[in-house]
């Protein structure tokens, strides 16, 4: 692996779509992308314990964000032994690998200190994300803003076509700068 995008940011900010971005320019450029989701664990329990249909609209993001801690206080580094050990295995084959999904000041740390990552937060100033209060004030929603060691913010603030170009240009200074 010759590069590792990392997505962090609250729900619905875009970091997908800017994900997203990476993964069509680098696979256009002829090289091996991997997307990795660091909630592929907790979403296929949710999966198969829940029968969810892994329907964006009908994410129960209460069970998630509950089933998540619920995890983390009984094994606390479940999520981040996963993530090393799919990162370290995926890494032999792929040139680009992106990392969506980071929440937790405990995994940017763990990304920026254990592995060569390019850490971005995308961000929204309008959240429309039709999250309930409880689910606005969990720590998967507020970490992201006391982590301030991120390589690139995106401000999310305009269109697709608008995203799209500051996420080329992020790539265009990764490539030329690291």
């Amino acid at each position: 692996m010759r590069r590792l995008y990392v997505f962090a940011g609250k729900a619905k900010t875009g970091k997908d779509t800017a994900a997203g971005v990476i993964e069509k320019y680098y696979r256009t450029q002829g090289e091996k992308v991997i997307k990795y989701s660091c909630t592929v664990y907790l979403k296929k329990y949710i999966k198969e314990i829940y029968n969810w249909n892994e329907d964006e609209k009908t994410k129960p993001r209460e069970l998630l964000q509950t089933l998540g801690k619920e995890i983390k206080d009984k094994y606390p580094d479940f999520f981040l032994t996963r993530m090393e050990e799919d990162i370290n295995f995926l890494s032999n084959h792929c040139d680009i690998m992106i990392i969506t999904g980071i929440r937790l000041v405990p995994e940017l740390n763990f990304l920026r200190n254990k592995f060569k990552s390019i850490l971005i937060k995308v961000e929204k100033s309008v959240l429309d994300n039709t999250l309930t209060e409880k689910e606005r004030n969990d720590v998967t929603e507020t970490d992201v803003d006391k982590f301030n060691n991120y390589d690139f913010i995106i401000k999310n603030d305009s269109d697709i076509f608008e995203l799209n170009n500051k996420i080329i240009k992020l790539i265009e200074e990764v490539e030329h700068e690291y």
